[in-house]
């Protein structure tokens, strides 16, 4: 695994300046937020956009890594009630659908959306986050909160590639983990390493979707 450093940062950010995918660059939230005239009987909704809960970020954050990072689009939020304001985590990245991103916070308490001061709440700091950190899913569990994200980083060529290969689908270019971050207030996060070992994961895990109740709390099914 290559080590984290400001070089490769550096370079992890110019490589996603240059993503360009047709498909993801016309995707917008109104498209699966649409009444469609044939419908499969078990679509939800059809939705219509609330503008007071419509998030959009007016600046960019301060770059803790120092490589110049910005933001050009936001995407995949995870949403959980707090002192009855809302916090509303989700993926920045430089490109629409880019590597390289950051986990910010916005929080609503009824009288509209501010930015968190000190976003990005999670960003690169360990190797296996080098290419990207990304899609938050926050859970409460236990009286504390759980976000559980993905780390991106180079595969090919890695020694964990050839320890645990992966036949059925192999890992040629990008390592995905699913990382776990714990917090008690939901704005200062400490890191807790991967959810889903290797041995298991074969370089490649991502996700971490688990039930929650209506208040945002983890709940077991048959136990578990």
């Amino acid at each position: 695994m290559i080590p984290l450093s400001p070089k490769e940062l550096a370079a992890a950010y110019s490589d996603a300046l240059t993503f360009d995918n047709p498909l993801t660059a016309v995707i917008s939230t109104d498209q699966f937020s649409a009444n469609y005239s044939s419908r499969p009987a078990w679509v939800l909704g059809p939705f219509t956009k609330d503008d007071s809960l419509t998030f959009r970020p007016t600046g960019q954050w301060n770059d803790p890594t120092g490589i110049g990072w910005t933001s050009s689009s936001i995407f995949n939020p995870s949403v959980i009630v707090r002192d009855s304001s809302l916090h509303l985590f989700y993926r920045a990245s430089p490109r629409k659908e880019s590597t390289a991103s950051r986990i910010g916070l916005a929080i609503n308490d009824g009288s509209g959306w501010t930015d968190y001061a000190d976003n990005p709440i999670i960003f690169p700091t360990r190797d296996n986050e080098l290419l990207s950190c990304e899609d938050p899913k926050v859970y409460a569990a236990e009286g504390r909160y759980f976000m559980f994200y993905n780390g991106i980083w180079a595969a090919a060529g890695s020694q964990e590639q050839s320890e645990y290969p992966s036949p059925g689908y192999p890992v040629e270019t990008l390592g995905c983990d699913i990382n776990v971050a714990v917090s008690d207030d939901l704005l200062h996060w400490e890191k807790l390493g991967l959810a889903v070992p290797y041995e298991v994961s074969r370089l490649w895990a991502k996700g971490a979707v688990i039930p929650r109740n209506p208040n945002g709390e983890a709940v077991k099914i048959d136990g578990q």
